[in-house]
């Protein structure tokens, strides 16, 4: 009797603890040797979203990608001014999925390719903030040789460059269907067929920024 009353106390004095939540993981990529940061330690980093750092040692290091990075849940990246994400060519770097919440710092993204849109970063409906960041040599063979802001996608870039990407069809550098906000960028080089350096079909600020040299050999 004194053990069944037990149980019957200790039993409802559990089920009113509350349950633990899962801890957003984030990561650190390498453990201060460049050799270490690898892809496949940018991959592991990046799975379970939270905040990505770099451990890559103390002077710049370049990652190149072989394929897209899908990015579904909250995450932010810091590469600290050393890092450089690279498509090497053949990739687009970054797709931010609907709903997701993704900052960037410090970080340089050069030589993504994208077939369709976006050749560094495609925001599929995200919202994306960027400062103190570096896009150079991207390409797309349609819009967004750097980054997109698509349908109802966010994208808010500070203190950034755009320099040298390319988009056969709208913005060398940026292409907008909804909303974005430009500040204190530069914007020198890029081409494409419409909007050297941004294409707008949406709601875009810009203050405080440099264009000069984009090419537009349409519109």
């Amino acid at each position: 009797r004194a053990l069944a009353i037990g149980v019957l106390i200790f039993v409802p004095v559990v089920l009113g603890l509350p349950l633990a939540r899962a801890a957003v993981a984030g990561g650190v990529v390498g453990n201060g040797n460049p050799s270490t940061c690898t892809e496949s330690a940018l991959d592991a980093a990046l799975v379970a979203g939270g905040t990505v750092s770099f451990n890559c040692g103390a002077t710049p290091v370049t990652i190149t990608v072989s394929s897209q990075k899908t990015i579904s849940v909250d995450t932010s990246i810091d590469g600290g001014g050393l890092i450089t994400l690279s498509g090497g060519g053949a990739t687009q770097v970054f797709l931010v999925n609907s709903g997701a919440t993704v900052a960037l710092a410090k970080l340089t993204i050069s030589d993504g390719w994208a077939k369709s849109v976006g050749g560094a970063i495609y925001n599929s409906d995200g919202a994306l903030t960027v400062t103190n960041s570096t896009f150079s040599g991207n390409t797309s063979s349609d819009f967004a040789g750097g980054v997109t802001a698509n349908s109802v996608g966010t994208l808010t870039v500070s203190d950034s460059t755009f320099h040298s990407n390319r988009a056969y069809a709208g913005g060398g550098a940026i292409f907008n269907e909804d909303n974005v906000s430009v500040a204190s960028c530069t914007f020198s080089g890029n081409n494409a067929y419409a909007g050297g350096a941004i294409s707008n079909a949406g709601a875009l600020t810009v203050t405080n920024s440099t264009f000069s040299d984009n090419i537009a050999i349409g519109g």
